[in-house]
């Protein structure tokens, strides 16, 4: 497991894992199955496609694998499916469909929870910009420190992806996984003071440059307001650039791509 993934991720990965057993006797009390017809249930089809899917995902989960938030939103599914299969063939609680609604309310809550864990770029490490649209780029210049050195040098580098969660630095100075760094940057006006966590240091400078990806960690109010007004105005940036750069004039466009860039009021 990475050591920056969150408690609760590593618990999801290790409760997926565990699905085979796990699963038999959450349904067993859930739905209250007569002991005679758990025989049944543990020799269907569909159970062992549903635990196998779980262990799978409990699997990716854990190694952080590209492919794992497919299959866990896929297991999510299935799971609510199959409880719906069970309730209808073996449960017998006189609560049935209430059941089956705090069941599915549980899967629901595990995949929006799992979901801020893992659709952040620094899961998927890539460059976004560089992959969809390599003619536009992100430049925002950026100081480094090193959080627990007692030294005040701050490294000048540039971020080229940012998000709430995060950001890519493209920085030559070398840094490992685990480094805890502090960076304070400036877009459309907005300050931004964040500490962060190396999670991710590219191994080749042929598909992405020499850098490191930072997962933010816990900030302040003010700070989490200006990242929220950075990534709007972003947004605004990419739509508006996909849009309109090959239906309007050179000089408009160029003209409302400066007003987009020009600090917020």
């Amino acid at each position: 497991m990475k050591k920056y993934a969150s408690r609760f991720l590593k618990f999801v990965a290790l409760l997926h894992m565990a699905t085979p057993v796990g699963y038999l006797i959450w349904v067993r009390f859930l739905f209250e199955i007569p002991p005679q017809k758990m025989a049944s249930l543990l020799l269907s089809p569909f159970y062992y496609l549903v635990a196998i899917a779980a262990a799978v995902s409990g699997y990716g989960l854990w190694e952080m694998r590209r492919w794992s938030w497919h299959v866990f939103l896929a297991t999510s599914f299935l799971i609510c499916y199959s409880n719906a299969i069970i309730l209808t063939n073996y449960g017998s609680t006189q609560h049935s469909w209430e059941m089956f609604a705090v069941s599915c309310f549980l899967v629901l809550f595990f995949t929006l929870r799992v979901a801020r864990e893992l659709r952040v770029p620094y899961f998927l490490p890539k460059i976004r910009w560089w992959e969809s649209n390599p003619r536009y780029r992100t430049h925002i210049p950026v100081e480094l420190a090193l959080a627990d050195s007692l030294s005040d040098h701050f490294y000048k580098a540039e971020i080229v992806d940012l998000s709430t969660k995060g950001a890519f630095v493209k920085i030559r100075d070398d840094f490992k996984v685990g480094d805890v760094l502090e960076l304070k940057f400036t877009a459309f006006g907005l300050k931004a003071e964040i500490a962060g966590t190396v999670v991710w240091c590219p191994q080749s400078a042929v598909t992405h440059p020499k850098g490191v990806g930072i997962k933010f960690g816990t900030m302040t109010r003010v700070n989490r307001k200006a990242l929220r007004a950075m990534d709007r105005r972003l947004k605004r940036i990419r739509a508006f650039y996909r849009t309109y750069r090959l239906l309007m004039a050179e000089e408009e466009f160029s003209k409302r791509m400066n007003d987009l860039h020009a600090p917020a009021t």
